[in-house]
Formats: C-alpha cells, sequence, structure tokens
C-alpha cells in the first residue's frame, strides 16, 4: 500500500492509486481476519485451553 502513496500527487494516476491502496486495504483486512473467523465458524474449530 505504501508504494501507491508517491502516485496519489499524479494527476493522471492519482484517483486509480486510491483504489488500489484500498483495495488492497480491504483484501488485506478479509485475508488476515474474515476467513480465519469464516473458518473456525464452517469446521467448528474449538479453542483449547
Amino acid at each position: 500500500m505504501l508504494a501507491f502513496i508517491p502516485l496519489t500527487h499524479s494527476v493522471f494516476w492519482g484517483s486509480m492509486a486510491y483504489v488500489l491502496i484500498g483495495g488492497t486495504a480491504v483484501g488485506t483486512v478479509l485475508t488476515l481476519a474474515f476467513l480465519p473467523a469464516l473458518y473456525a465458524i464452517w469446521y467448528r474449530v474449538n479453542h483449547i485451553p
């Protein structure tokens, strides 16, 4: 995401840079938080203390 920040100052590539930053951020959150939670719910994984 940090690599797209210099592109945000460009007139031509600026709007696409914001879309790429947002898409990368949302994809990262979904991959790191949503998918493991969905896996735990689907397969009924219990936390063993």
